[in-house]
């Protein structure tokens, strides 16, 4: 079985490389588009994002929890794997008909038929990925490689074929593409681990927890894909292209923690399922402080960079994208924290119904939200509602994970790692406004800034976690040096 440390590298290699891809292309389609044709184009894939996490609703999370139950047993894997398949075909089919009725009621969609086609595809498409397999039996491998593959081909047919800002078809066009060549590679390769058949599948037996958890991933896309399409319609497609700026670097950061979490729910899914409280209880401490020390930086320097960072990556006909991003960057460390709780303790524990009955309440809060702030505020209002209900999120499921299992809140990590931020934030916005270059002013405020919050939680605070993350990284680069010696 692969090690968690190899599992989180290969995890975290694929989400940040996607990311990393991400800031070279972004930077020339935002350019190349503008602020209107970038918001056609991320409202298309906003809409289609609602109608397939209504499809997959919890088939990554159940997944992912039941192939690292099962994958002892061959047989019992066999019809997991075709049971819960089969599933998300076929309400990938109901999305396809509920996506296509609501396109040709929104004039934005209705005008553009091709945008409507190239959307179906994609639902299919994004459901037949089936990555929970290859996390579930902790083969990260596989999707990681095939993954920056077809990420590096995707990056190469955006420069040659989005010249104008008329291409916004073709850019939604390349990422169906990517899609649909990353699900037809995964199904193929799938059959080297599980056999697909319709004899033995057991729809029925996975319906509660299909939605109880699918409750979470659409609570998830009420902030991003539900916020990005409601945007849309209540205001127009420039608002839309600010908040998209906002949110993608947002994503980047993000998207590392979620690398983590979703590395390790497999491996807390097997420890519970051995009777391995202590472990389970000693890995979930360390999630808890890693993040910790990682994720606040993050967001303290994404608000103190905001505009250097929205400037490099999207231009100077972005700058109302600033503010929404520092509204959102405390979700940093909100969404880690919250990942921690409903996927390593509640998704374990098997209580689905918590998740269903947070995420109901919170969606709920999100929709009065909408309307009471989007319309009047655009993209920050977009930003407020997500900030708002991650923090309601966040103040329940503390309250059931208290009681559970008796998780108090890390408050003291989390002053301790504010503390630590003080001096280099400082420092930062001196150099800031220095009388000199912006850039040089810029990189040298982020070099201190990791430099100081290093120092300070090192040998101020003597933080064992932070010194145990340092202590990884040099290994694994010690490692990688003496492989390359040995290959020399």
């Amino acid at each position: 079985m692969p090690t968690l440390k190899k599992n989180f590298f290969y995890s975290f290699f694929l989400t940040t490389s996607s990311y990393l891809m991400s800031l070279v292309v972004f930077p020339y389609v935002s350019r190349t588009l503008g602020p209107t044709d970038l918001g056609l184009a991320s409202f298309a894939v906003g809409t289609v994002g609602c109608f397939t996490l209504l499809a997959t609703m919890g088939i990554n999370t159940l997944g992912i929890r039941e192939i690292a139950r099962c994958r002892e047993s061959k047989e019992e894997l066999n019809n997991t794997y075709s049971s819960l398949f089969t599933l998300s075909l076929i309400f990938s089919f109901l999305a396809v008909i509920g996506f296509t009725i609501t396109s040709l009621l929104i004039p934005s969609l209705k005008s553009h038929p091709s945008l409507i086609l190239l959307g179906a595809v994609c639902i299919v498409a994004q459901i037949s990925l089936i990555e929970w397999l290859y996390k579930g039996l902790e083969n990260f491998r596989s999707i990681t490689i095939r993954g920056i593959i077809i990420k590096i081909l995707y990056v190469i047919a955006i420069f040659l074929l989005v010249k104008s800002p008329d291409d916004s078809i073709m850019y939604f066009a390349l990422i169906v593409a990517t899609y649909c060549i990353n699900s037809i590679a995964n199904i193929t390769y799938a059959r080297h681990f599980v056999k697909f058949s319709l004899k033995n599948i057991q729809l029925r037996k996975w319906l509660n927890s299909y939605f109880s958890l699918g409750s979470h991933t659409v609570l998830a896309a009420i902030y991003t894909t539900f916020n990005l399409m409601f945007l849309g319609i209540v205001t127009n497609e420039t608002q839309v292209g600010y908040y998209t700026v906002s949110v993608k670097v947002f994503c980047i950061i993000l998207g590392t923690i979620s690398a983590f979490t979703y590395v390790l729910m497999p491996r807390m899914s097997a420890l519970l399922a051995d009777n391995k409280h202590d472990e389970f209880i000693s890995h979930l401490k360390h999630a808890i402080d890693s993040m910790i020390v990682i994720t606040i930086p993050a967001a303290i320097a994404g608000i103190i960079f905001s505009p250097q960072i929205v400037s490099i990556i999207s231009g100077n006909d972005y700058t109302q994208a600033i503010i929404p991003m520092r509204i959102l960057m405390p979700l940093v460390f909100l969404i880690g924290y919250e990942q921690i709780m409903l996927l390593q303790i509640m998704t374990p524990l098997n209580k689905d119904k918590y998740i269903l009955y947070n995420c109901i309440t919170i969606a709920i809060i999100s929709i009065i939200l909408n309307f009471c702030l989007v319309g009047k505020y655009g993209a920050i209002g977009s930003a407020l509602v997500w900030l708002i209900c991650e923090i309601c999120l966040i103040i329940i499921s503390q309250i059931q994970a208290s009681r559970l299992i008796g998780l108090k809140f890390p408050f003291k990590s989390v002053l301790v790692t504010i503390s630590a931020c003080i001096p280099g934030t400082v420092l930062s916005l001196f150099i800031m406004n220095l009388p000199t270059n912006i850039w040089l002013n810029t990189c040298l405020s982020i070099i201190f800034f990791i430099l100081t919050y290093s120092y300070t939680q090192l040998f101020i605070f003597r933080n064992g976690t932070f010194r145990n993350l340092i202590i990884t990284l040099a290994n694994i680069r010690h490692k990688h040096h003496s492989k390359d010696a040995e290959c020399h």
